[in-house]
């Protein structure tokens, strides 16, 4: 009962250590939520990189981000349909091996 307290005590206490005070506070290739797309891309460049995933008119699309990345090969920023401001939702960011151990030490290292 005394080493699961203790685990329990050092798992809390360590917590802190990995928030951010907001969403906004984590970034992929420089980019993050709540700025807008035209940051990094034209209007045509987001429009012509839609990715047809939906057949239908949704709430939000994707679009592929890919222009001078460091880390990652692929983003995909998420925009909510009729937004002048192209407000980016959400972000996601790939990196494709066809090693699975070169795969499982990078994500170590991220």
């Amino acid at each position: 009962m005394k080493i699961f307290l203790t685990v329990l005590i050092i798992i809390f206490s360590l917590q802190p250590l990995t928030k951010a005070d907001d969403i906004g506070d984590f970034e992929i290739e420089g980019i993050s939520v709540n700025i807008s797309a035209l940051d990094f891309m034209s209007k045509n460049e987001i429009k012509n990189n839609i990715f047809p995933y939906f057949e239908t008119k949704r709430d939000y699309y994707i679009s592929n981000f890919a222009n001078d990345l460091k880390i990652y090969d692929q983003v995909e920023i998420y925009l909510k349909s009729n937004d002048d401001k192209y407000q980016i939702k959400s972000i996601i960011a790939g990196i494709f091996y066809n090693d699975l151990d070169v795969c499982l030490d990078k994500k170590k290292k991220l």
